[in-house]
């Protein structure tokens, strides 16, 4: 039960991790696709095309085919022969998945006619493993021999070692199907040759496998076992470096996603004291301008100061209120500047009434500010007189006494 649930999370993380990676790159190609034209624009297409094909999904397929009929269509219109010549491929390796074997045959013959016109080895070789692969699908064992046979050459010719044991091992087992296991057996030695001398790991656990069942049809059970060992060994060893290098990505991951958090968390706590810096500022500032008519300052400068603090008050809320814009905009810059036009005329209309309203304020504290001091200074001049009047009585009593 361990060893299921084992396999299964390792095999989830690689589906996963396989998925992520497509989509990194899917992501990229269609974040370039507009800024391309012609036959750039062309190989773009191809290129999503490929990609959304490794899913093998129904979905995806279907928008592998979108984007090569465009790519198709683009690269007719351009006479941009490697383009037609890949999007040819393309489509014939998607009407197999549909099992339409007769067109994707049809396509794949004019992509050859046009990679040998380009005089490309390599795309030569890849149209010969293409077409095999359709024989195989027809039930076709012998011409599929025959193309996978073409494309090995062509590989060997150019030291593709990935290439070279993928068809290898495609040439064995089509040779198991048709009985022929010395034919099958020398192809797959032939393929673990090729695998251990470039060190392709993957490629020869899957020859170990494919030799392990030719023994067995040889009923030389010991090679048999020796090899199916391998097999098995081999692939639990690459299983878990799979399973251990996932699980090292994830923890990456999930590291740069918590230090960016963090950091996001930082710096909305900066800009919240930042705004709580502006307010208690533009509380100080309407305070000082309320209690501002109890101190002489010239008319020009109170206006300036009402601008100052009106115009601060403004660029605030626009700064607070930006994200929105921005989001409501979509990124059409008409409607930006409509919205900003919208948010300055109404500062306007603003400025003007909270200036009115503020002047007539300051004008009210101003004149009951001199109303103060005028009746102030009659008190002040009203006093002496009464301290004569009082004095001269005195004098008249002190005159009447003596």
């Amino acid at each position: 039960m361990k060893k299921i649930l084992f396999v299964l999370t390792i095999f989830t993380l690689t589906i996963n991790a396989t998925k992520g990676q497509n989509t990194a790159k899917i992501d990229s190609l269609l974040k370039t696709l507009p800024k391309v034209s012609d036959s750039a624009k062309v190989d773009v297409l191809n290129g999503l095309a490929s990609e959304y094909l490794l899913f093998q999904v129904t979905e995806q397929t279907k928008q592998a085919e979108d984007y090569t009929n465009q790519a198709l269509e683009l690269s007719r219109s351009l006479s941009y022969s490697k383009g037609l010549a890949t999007g040819l491929k393309v489509l014939g390796i998607i009407l197999m998945r549909q099992k339409n074997y007769q067109v994707a045959l049809r396509n794949l013959y004019q992509a050859l006619a046009l990679v040998e016109e380009l005089n490309s080895d390599i795309e030569l070789a890849i149209c010969f493993q293409l077409i095999g692969d359709c024989y195989k699908g027809k039930k076709d064992i012998k011409t599929a021999i025959n193309h996978y046979i073409r494309a090995f050459e062509v590989y060997e010719k150019h030291d593709d070692h990935k290439k070279v044991v993928t068809v290898l091992n495609d040439l064995a087992r089509l040779f198991i199907e048709v009985e022929q296991s010395q034919s099958a057996l020398d192809y797959a030695l032939l393929s673990l040759d090729r695998a251990e001398m470039a060190n392709l790991r993957k490629d020869r656990r899957d020859t170990y496998g494919i030799l392990a069942r030719i023994y067995k049809i040889r009923q030389e059970y010991s090679d048999a076992f020796n090899y199916q060992e391998k097999y098995t060994s081999l692939k639990d060893s690459i299983s878990k470096e799979e399973s251990l290098a996932n699980i090292a990505k994830l923890e990456k991951n999930y590291r740069t996603e918590e230090q960016a958090r963090r950091a996001k968390e930082r710096q909305e706590q900066r800009n919240n004291l930042q705004y709580l810096g502006i307010s208690a500022f533009f509380i100080l500032l309407f305070g000082g301008l309320f209690f501002v008519g109890d101190v002489a300052i010239p008319p020009h400068v109170m206006r300036r100061m009402i601008f100052i603090a009106l115009f601060l008050t403004f660029q605030f809320l626009l700064l607070l209120l930006n994200p929105i814009l921005q989001e409501y905009a979509g990124g059409v810059a008409l409607l930006r500047l409509l919205m900003n036009g919208f948010f300055a005329l109404g500062f306007v209309f603003l400025i003007r009434y909270l200036e009115k309203r503020i002047n007539m304020r300051l004008e009210k504290r101003i004149r009951r500010r001199i109303k103060k001091r005028v009746q102030k200074k009659i008190k002040n001049v009203d006093t002496p007189e009464d301290n004569t009047k009082s004095t001269n009585k005195g004098m008249q009593s002190e005159i009447a006494a003596s």
